[in-house]
């Protein structure tokens, strides 16, 4: 039997995504930058198997909402050539629903075991393009610490260049509202031709403030994109309150994704 596990890292958003271009290879409007949070993990375990594939998350087996799992897991066995099926297991070691983009940490894990797995030997940019089919935030959780997802038709993340080490301070607050709802809202906004006006600039301000290790700028920076972007939220069709039920949402490799 073939067991093979692999651990990533949740990230935090400092100029996050908002809105998806194409929801299938889930391609986003435009760039975004992160930071990987440790010591919070997610470890996923990938057993090849005969039957069917068995997605559990946390103990407990995903029956439905399944699709975004799904892709990664055919994107790799396309790659590798192989048709054998797999059991995935899933923990985190932090709360989910906590807004720290745990389905980040829970598709890169899941894209770098499930390669292992099927011996699929990729580098960084093209395990980042297949963990961006689970979600966006997760090709940055493969490529870890500082990096950025590169916008456009193959989109991909890099690690950023930098010498910054840094602390985050988080307070739970468990929403469990998913961030499909959210990219798919904004579609209606007024705003979001604004964002994506304003986006440019701010992505290249908080490179250099990473370069620079300039925490203050960092923060002030994070801050900014994050009003920007509950604003643009708001004004969707549905404003703040999503009307979906839990049942109806397509499940991460752990939880809900984090732009």
């Amino acid at each position: 039997m073939i067991s093979i596990k692999a651990i990533a890292h949740p990230i935090q958003g400092l100029i996050k995504y908002h809105g998806l271009r194409d929801f299938g290879d889930r391609t986003p409007f435009h760039s975004s930058i992160s930071a990987c949070v440790a010591p919070l993990a997610t470890e996923v375990e990938v057993v090849l198997r005969e039957g069917e594939d068995e997605y559990w998350v946390d103990g407990t087996l995903i029956k439905r909402g399944r699709g975004r799992i799904d892709a990664v897991v055919n994107e790799i066995r396309r790659l590798a050539g192989r048709k054998e099926r797999i059991s995935v297991h899933s923990h985190n070691n932090f709360p989910s629903g906590i807004g720290l983009g745990s389905s980040s940490s829970g598709f890169a894990s899941l894209a770098l075991a499930a390669a292992r797995a099927f011996d699929l030997a990729l580098d960084d940019k093209n395990l980042s393009q297949i963990a961006r089919l689970g979600s966006g935030s997760a090709a940055r959780s493969v490529t870890g610490r500082f990096s950025e997802l590169v916008a456009g038709p193959d989109a991909y993340a890099y690690q950023m260049d930098h010498e910054l080490e840094m602390g985050i301070c988080v307070v739970p607050l468990v929403k469990a509202t998913p961030t499909d709802w959210a990219h798919r809202t904004v579609l209606s906004s007024p705003f979001l031709r604004a964002r994506l006006a304003y986006v440019e600039r701010a992505l290249e301000e908080m490179r250099r403030a990473i370069k620079e290790a300039d925490i203050a700028k960092i923060g002030e920076l994070a801050e900014r994109d994050t009003l920007n972007l509950h604003a643009v939220t708001m004004t969707g069709a549905e404003g703040a309150n999503p009307l979906v039920s839990r049942d109806d949402t397509d499940h991460g490799a752990s939880t809900r994704a984090a732009g």
